[in-house]
């Protein structure tokens, strides 16, 4: 049984079987009534309402309804919806659409443009290459191809890029961003760019890079005794890549500190994942770090002193042999330590 019915609609007048199509007439205009069965409900296309009943066999052949629901008529009637004809397709939604055929854009080598306000906000060219003026995603945003941003980007979500990506204006990230590409960001620094944690497959290359979070360079070692930031280590020569804590005076093993004590934290890590130079502990090599002293060792701790290790194990104390201190020092204090244990802030200089 076919899903169109040719019953009368006594609501339109008339109880021709044979004719879907009503008219009545309505302060001197005329309106058109098309009978159409759509799941039971009532569809309202332009001037023309579609009500469950009659026929749609006999819709498509009235020579005269418009020609665009005609054709929607005889494509339903014959099983093969082609798409929804575009003088009914309408912005609160459409039936019957199908998506190799129905949908936003162009049909030519034309570019597309989406205006606000007369306002354009997004350019796609036919090259494939999207334009935004300003990019705001709440969720996760993954990209295929190329990305090009003229304006601003900020993305709330995790973001992950497959291909090169150029911002020529300001980029703020919440959360983290992979590029598997280039990453082109000319003039890059902290007033236009805020990265909470980026990662980068390949190659970055800056005029400038200012890091606000930490004050040395470290490396990440793999230490097997208990150790902590602020503690003196020394190479570890039972375990090759990897170091101890220290616990000799002048010891010419020395590596460096352990970075992170008192607030201080590294603002830059050198590694390489699976090799022998990787771990868990970040040494630094140099710049600023609070340093464990034992002032009882060697004699109290002024600005200017240098430093190396001790026999308190992951202390440092005062060189005063000029002789021994070559090749066991790790750096000059920067700030005092009168008497016992505790932080000094030490500018490492391994020498």
């Amino acid at each position: 049984m076919s899903m169109f019915e040719n019953r009368p609609h006594s609501r339109h007048g008339g109880n021709d079987p044979d004719r879907a199509l009503r008219t009545e007439t309505a302060g001197g205009r005329r309106r058109w009534f098309l009978c159409v069965a759509l799941l039971g409900s009532t569809a309202l296309l332009g001037s023309m309402i579609l009500t469950p009943a009659c026929s749609v066999e006999s819709i498509a052949g009235d020579a005269s309804l418009p020609a665009a629901t005609a054709a929607l008529a005889a494509s339903s009637a014959a099983g093969t919806n082609k798409g929804v004809p575009a003088k009914v397709w309408s912005l609160k939604g459409n039936l019957g659409s199908a998506p190799d055929v129905d949908y936003l854009g162009t049909a030519d080598p034309v570019d597309l443009v989406l205006r606000t306000n007369a306002v354009q906000k997004m350019l796609i060219p036919v090259d494939g290459a999207i334009v935004v003026a300003s990019f705001l995603i709440n969720d996760d945003l993954t990209v295929g191809g190329a990305t090009a941003l003229h304006d601003t980007l900020t993305v709330s979500g995790s973001t992950t890029l497959n291909s090169t990506l150029n911002v020529q204006g300001h980029a703020t990230l919440s959360d983290g961003l992979i590029v598997s590409g280039d990453a082109s960001i000319p003039g890059l620094n902290t007033s236009e760019l805020t990265f909470q944690d980026i990662t980068l497959s390949g190659t970055t290359t800056v005029e400038i890079l200012t890091i606000m979070g930490g004050a040395d360079i470290a490396e990440p070692f793999e230490i097997r005794t208990p150790a902590g930031p602020g503690m003196v280590v020394a190479i570890d020569a039972e375990h090759p890549g990897e170091l101890r804590v220290a616990d000799q005076p002048y010891d010419t093993a020395v590596a460096g500190i352990i970075s992170g004590a008192n607030g201080i934290n590294p603002g830059l890590t050198l590694s390489q994942e699976g090799t022998m130079a990787d771990g868990s502990h970040p040494v630094a090599l140099t710049g600023r770090v609070w340093c464990l002293v034992d002032a009882d060792a060697n004699g109290p701790v002024q600005p200017g002193d240098l430093l190396t290790t001790s026999g308190t194990p992951g202390h440092a104390m005062k060189a005063s042999d000029r002789k021994l201190s070559f090749g066991t020092s790790i750096g000059k204090a920067m700030t005092a330590l009168d008497q016992g244990r505790g932080l000094v802030l030490v500018l490492v200089s391994l020498q």
